[in-house]
């Protein structure tokens, strides 16, 4: 009995708090086969106690799993016994200890010396009444869920869009375009770290930009693919046309293409990944750099000064008038530890590596400003590291793609003798919603018109984008944004349940 009054007290508990999306009817159901008592002459009455208290938990269990925001079992136990995708135990312990423990005991406690006072007083046959009442008031209260396609026709609008590369005989730009791993508003705001003198340095600002992802992979073969609309995520991972690789678009108007990682790019097959469905070159080879930090699966982390400097030397040796890297940084992904910190609190390791990367970020530009060559640097938030977390998913836990952790920034800002002295003025703020498309129609305004300062620099009209306005993806499930409100669908459901509106207040950023 003490079982059930804990397990129930825990659904309409984490309900109410919206940690679960508590189904009235199944919990009805359950309720009444778990309280409803065995008849005292029934023949085998023990025997069949047993079984009916082990079907019991089985049920209660799959059902707590299902009204829940977790992924399918399946998908956990294949994440956790893959030692090709299992973070370290080391990483492991510290994020239980930091997120899930503290928070569980602190109900877990006082719920189970409550259930056991009353579970020995004569109130305790009343309870199944209670909790029938319970879940009868959640069923006439349940939050609409939604059963049907919320897509609209934004998968066949974002289809038919396509950018194409025109050469100018006077573009002479390099393109630099800086992919950062965990780089998010919410998490500045989250760490309380002002970065608009940082920002008001470039020339464009996107400030609603969806990297539609939470995941690196999938986000950098998104940006990979950007001159064609937003696909499904399943659509990343085969062949699509042509039209549709950056660099192969940027190779037809005479660019050489450079990839390099601040990381061994091992983890979950990147470097295999973006160089099969992103058409992506060979990393080059950094690996005599210094070692400054360990990632969460204990793989190498680079200086990002000192890997961008390394590009740079490369860059000086190489012949070509026009080259185009790619670059990918994890510096700031929250298990990765720096060696001569490594026991800092997530906010403490994010704040530390935060800051060492802009302060990288800046060295670089002061040695592109002294190579005196035309550059177009483009920074992309490729997810954020969700600092701050909500109580349908814990901080640091990215597997429902909220708008807090695909709202990232994208910057942009043009280097050569005619830009270097121009760090003055306000950037060109990009406040409708937008995702790596839009990059791609900005840089190929860029290098049709190729300015010769920033007088020059084209204005923006982009493709309107398809209705809704809002739509990330994950292995498992959708996040969509209506008018009705922000859903979330696991995909091997047809339903779509409304996400809290307190998990996701608008977003705030430095210039909206």
């Amino acid at each position: 009995m003490m079982f059930w009054i804990i397990y129930f007290i825990t659904v309409v508990y984490w309900h109410v708090f919206e940690v679960i999306s508590a189904h009235a009817f199944l919990n009805l159901f359950l309720c009444l086969f778990v309280f409803f008592p065995i008849p005292e002459n029934i023949y085998k009455k023990h025997l069949i106690t047993i079984i009916k208290n082990s079907l019991g938990v089985i049920l209660g269990a799959v059902l707590l799993w299902h009204e829940s925001y977790l992924p399918p079992v399946l998908t956990l136990w294949n994440f956790l016994i893959d030692p090709e995708l299992r973070p370290s135990s080391t990483f492991l312990w510290r994020f239980f200890l930091s997120e899930i423990n503290i928070k569980i005991f602190i109900f877990a406690v006082p719920t189970i010396i409550f259930s056991y006072i009353l579970s020995r007083t004569k109130f305790k046959k009343y309870f199944g009444a209670f909790f029938l009442i319970c879940f009868l008031i959640i069923g006439f209260t349940e939050k609409t869920s939604v059963t049907g396609d919320l897509f609209g026709n934004f998968y066949e609008n974002e289809s038919k869009k396509v950018v194409k590369f025109i050469d100018n005989p006077n573009n002479d730009f390099d393109i630099v375009i800086l992919q950062l791993c965990s780089f998010a508003w919410a998490d500045f705001n989250e760490v309380d770290y002002n970065l608009r003198q940082f920002f008001n340095k470039f020339d464009y600002i996107f400030t609603d930009f969806n990297s539609a992802t939470s995941y690196s992979n999938p986000a950098v073969i998104r940006l990979l693919r950007s001159t064609c609309g937003q696909s499904t995520e399943t659509k990343l991972f085969a062949e699509a046309n042509k039209s549709c690789y950056l660099l192969e678009g940027l190779r037809g108007v005479g660019y050489t293409p450079y990839t390099l990682l601040n990381h061994d790019g091992i983890y979950a097959g990147f470097n295999q990944e973006i160089i099969k469905y992103g058409k992506a070159p060979q990393p080059l080879n950094n690996s005599e750099l210094k070692l400054i930090q360990t990632n969460f699966d204990g793989a190498p982390t680079y200086s990002d000064k000192d890997s961008l400097l390394f590009w740079l030397d490369s860059r000086k040796k190489d012949p070509s008038l026009k080259t185009v890297l790619v670059y990918n940084s994890t510096t700031l992904h929250t298990g990765s530890r720096y060696i001569e910190s490594p026991y800092l609190a997530s906010h403490e390791q994010y704040s530390l590596a935060l800051k060492n990367i802009i302060s990288d970020l800046d060295s670089f530009f002061v040695d592109l400003k002294k190579s005196n060559k035309n550059t177009i640097v483009i920074i992309v938030g490729e997810h954020g590291a969700a600092l701050k977390g909500s109580t349908i998913q814990p901080g640091t836990v990215r597997e429902i793609p909220l708008p807090s952790i695909t709202k990232t920034p994208v910057a942009i800002k043009l280097f050569g003798p005619n830009f270097n002295n121009e760090d003055g003025g306000e950037p060109i703020l990009v406040n409708q919603p937008t995702s790596y498309f839009a990059i791609a129609e900005l840089l190929e305004k860029i290098i049709e018109v190729s300015p010769t300062d920033k007088a020059q620099l084209p204005s923006i009209e982009f493709s309107p984008e398809a209705y809704p306005e809002f739509v990330s993806e994950n292995e498992t499930g959708f996040v969509v944004k209506t008018k009705l409100g922000l859903f979330y669908r696991l995909k091997k459901y047809k339903t779509w349940d409304i996400i809290p509106s307190s998990i996701e207040p608008r977003s705030q950023n430095y210039f909206k």
